[in-house]
């Protein structure tokens, strides 16, 4: 025994003096100790010279063998004890269950940490399936026994808190207010006036013959609502705000109060101010129009005629009653008339209606293939108090023959008519007229206008396109050539015409004329004057600057009409020439004309100012002064043969007499007109 303590103690006297020497000699540790779960210790811990780890792992608990790296490149071998001295940590978990549910320890914690497998327990099991509220001590204890303790919070219910909604929505349901899936037996405190009610309301719920209380907590933070309507009363009559309200929307009761009272004594319209306010205080203002008046309003049925006393009194007309104001009661609407009663002027108001249908009447068509007639042309009338637009079905008017059209009428109220109507459609059959086509003298070398003068027109197309062959002319060279004229209308029927032209080398220039006329047309007009007072201005120069001789080259009318510009003597054809070239620096329409039959030539002008054609001649000798401005063929009619034409060639003469000073007054009023248009 002697011995083997000796050998122990010389053994544990050798182990010192090494750790000794080690760490006085190497300046290292032999021995460091680390918590579980904190990972290797930096190497410094192992001493001052130990700059890192040479063979380590992750570090177990117990006794760990690492390999040290020394500042000076050699190795040592150390010893790191590892031991758990830490408790397990977590926070508690406040939960509320049903009496249905049964909870592990585990659920009333949370976030729970320790380095070490931990366990879980009930300090005491908590009374589930018992509602109250209970605190709960939860126990962790890890491998290495370090131990914790911690309360929890755990509600057991079977209704909830309660529930919140806005005043006038939907009660909710009964289980909105269960924590879970229960029979419920009976439910008392939901009726449609809680709902309607703000503040906080108790509900009691009964499960398995228990009764439980939760609440209902009613808010109201919606303003109301309203639309409000014109009142119209008797005078005296005291109105309730209520009266002004139609359709007021709230989640609560609602109050109606004035802010600004009815004048009892005002008989036109007055504005009267009124504030809803709910049960929690939320406010809407909102006005409306008052009329006191001894005429209630009244609905009559639109027609074209003048309202009168009697339909404001549909009950009888007071004595005294009178209209103040003219209404025409043909359209739809309310409108305000002022009538007298009593020496009082008071306003009625009238709702003009339209509750009929409008009266159309039709009647058989003959009409042609591919002439389009507007819709107003297919009936004779259309009768109702209001305007109304009539429509027609779909006409195929490329189809020869009959077919069944409708027309439909629709006023401004909407009220709708229909007839039917058969639609016979044939061809056109007549040509157009061709108007102009006539023996004409042009110049060698110049342009040739072979449509001045020229139009045709066709009873159902109006003024057509005329088409011109003038391939057989050499424009270039004197000589008499045939020029041919075409006029077709809209259903392929064509007239033809040819004429001769005559072409001579000029001896006047168009410039030169031109150069005359043109300061002529300055001199005796104004550019206020209107077309008939410009053409009354030339006719005068004309007649009066040229005197008859009987002589003029009628093969060359520029030459003439420089000659009555220069010479001033000259026959019926520089007359007509000189008044033509005038005629050019305007917008009036003419043709020329030349005598049919007669021992002698005579030339002359028709002219349109927008009246109709009219005989314009300034042509007069000594022993012949008549002033042929704008005559009639009855006012041509004497010196008999004198003016006689072919009529064939030229649109129809106006009849009646023209009177220029109406003429030119018609055509100021229509400028002034245009004028104040613009």
């Amino acid at each position: 025994m002697i011995v083997a303590g000796g050998i122990l103690l010389i053994g544990v006297l050798v182990f010192a003096a090494s750790l000794w020497l080690s760490i006085a000699y190497f300046g290292i540790r032999p021995f460091v100790a680390a918590e579980y779960g904190q990972g290797l210790p930096n190497p410094s811990a192992f001493g001052d010279r130990v700059v890192g780890y040479a063979e380590a792992s992750e570090p177990q608990k117990g006794v760990n063998r690492v390999r040290l790296r020394l500042e000076n490149g050699g190795e040592r071998v150390a010893w790191l004890t590892v031991r758990d001295t830490t408790a397990p940590t977590a926070e508690p978990a406040e939960r509320t269950i049903s009496t249905l549910v049964t909870l592990k320890p585990t659920d009333l914690i949370e976030h729970l940490a320790d380095a070490d497998l931990v366990g879980v327990s009930f300090a005491s099991v908590p009374p589930f399936g018992t509602v109250g509220d209970y605190s709960v001590e939860i126990l962790l204890e890890d491998v290495s026994n370090n131990k914790t303790s911690l309360e929890s919070t755990l509600h057991i219910r079977v209704v909830n808190e309660g529930v919140t909604i806005e005043a006038g929505e939907d009660a909710p349901s009964v289980e909105s207010f269960l924590i879970d899936d229960y029979a419920v037996e009976r439910v008392a405190g939901l009726d449609a006036q809680t709902i309607r009610t703000p503040g906080k309301h108790s509900v009691f719920v009964t499960i398995d013959g228990e009764t439980y209380e939760t609440f209902l907590t009613v808010t109201d933070t919606v303003a109301p609502t309203a639309e409000t309507q014109t009142l119209f009363l008797k005078p005296g009559t005291n109105p309730d705000p209520a009266d002004f309200l139609r359709n007021v929307s709230d989640g609560s009761d609602v109050s109606a109060a004035f802010l600004q009272a009815p004048d009892p004594d005002v008989r036109t319209f007055q504005t009267v101010e009124i504030r809803l306010t709910d049960a929690a205080g939320n406010t809407f203002d909102c006005t409306a129009s008052l009329l006191f008046t001894d005429i209630l309003p009244i609905t009559i049925e639109a027609r074209n005629s003048v309202l009168t006393i009697e339909d404001c009194f549909p009950d009888g007309v007071p004595e005294g009653a009178a209209l103040l104001t003219s209404f025409i009661t043909n359209r739809l609407g309310t409108f305000s008339v002022s009538v007298a009663v009593d020496g009082t002027e008071e306003m009625a108001i009238i709702e003009v209606v339209d509750t009929t249908a409008p009266v159309l009447y039709v009647r058989k068509q003959k009409y042609y293939t591919n002439h389009p007639l507007p819709t107003e042309e297919l009936y004779t009338a259309v009768v109702d108090g209001t305007e109304t637009t009539v429509t027609a079905s779909e006409i195929d008017w490329s189809f020869e023959g009959v077919q069944t059209v409708t027309l439909t009428a629709v006023d401004a109220a909407g009220n709708e008519s229909e007839d039917s109507f058969e639609l016979t459609l044939v061809r056109d059959a007549v040509a157009p007229t061709l108007y102009g086509v006539r023996d004409r003298n042009a110049y060698v070398g110049e342009p040739v206008a072979y449509l001045a003068e020229v139009f045709a027109t066709d009873a159902l197309d109006g003024e057509i396109a005329v088409t011109v062959d003038a391939s057989a002319v050499d424009p270039n060279r004197a000589g008499t050539y045939t020029v041919t004229y075409t006029a077709t209308d809209l259903s392929g029927n064509a007239t033809v015409k040819s004429c001769r032209f005559t072409f001579t080398n000029p001896t006047v220039s168009e410039e030169e004329l031109r150069a005359l006329t043109t300061e002529i047309v300055a001199r005796v007009t104004t550019p206020d004057m209107t077309k008939t007072e410009n053409l009354v201005a030339l006719y005068r120069y004309v007649y009066d600057r040229i005197t008859y001789n009987g002589k003029s080259d009628k093969t060359d009318w520029r030459k003439e009409a420089v000659n009555g510009i220069r010479l001033g003597v000259g026959d019926c054809f520089t007359y007509y020439a000189t008044l033509r070239a005038l005629l050019d620096e305007t917008d009036i329409e003419y043709m020329s004309v030349t005598r049919k039959g007669g021992a002698t030539r005579h030339f002359w002008l028709l002219v349109n100012v927008g009246t109709g054609w009219y005989h314009l001649d300034a042509n007069h000798n000594a022993t012949a002064h008549w002033e042929c401005f704008m005559w009639t063929n009855a006012q041509c009619a004497s010196p008999a043969g004198f003016w006689t034409f072919d009529q064939s060639l030229y649109p129809a003469v106006a009849t009646e007499p023209f009177v220029a000073s109406a003429v030119i007054a018609a055509e100021k009023a229509e400028r002034n007109e245009s004028i104040e248009t613009e």
